[in-house]
């Protein structure tokens, strides 16, 4: 089971999160994951965390 891999979307990339409890069911929960100028405010900082990929912040 994957967990973390991040994929291309034609409109985004999104982080998968999934977990051992929904491997019965067969789902996939998925984030999104935007630019930092695209993000609206952060008022939960580290429910958002920022990540760095080619020197691109998401």
């Amino acid at each position: 089971m994957v967990k973390f891999d991040v994929y291309l979307l034609p409109t985004s990339y999104v982080v998968d999160l999934q977990a051992e409890l929904l491997g019965d069911i067969g789902v996939c929960v998925v984030a999104p994951l935007l630019p930092l100028n695209e993000m609206p405010a952060r008022p939960m900082v580290r429910l958002n965390p920022v990540l760095r990929e080619t020197g691109i912040g998401l």
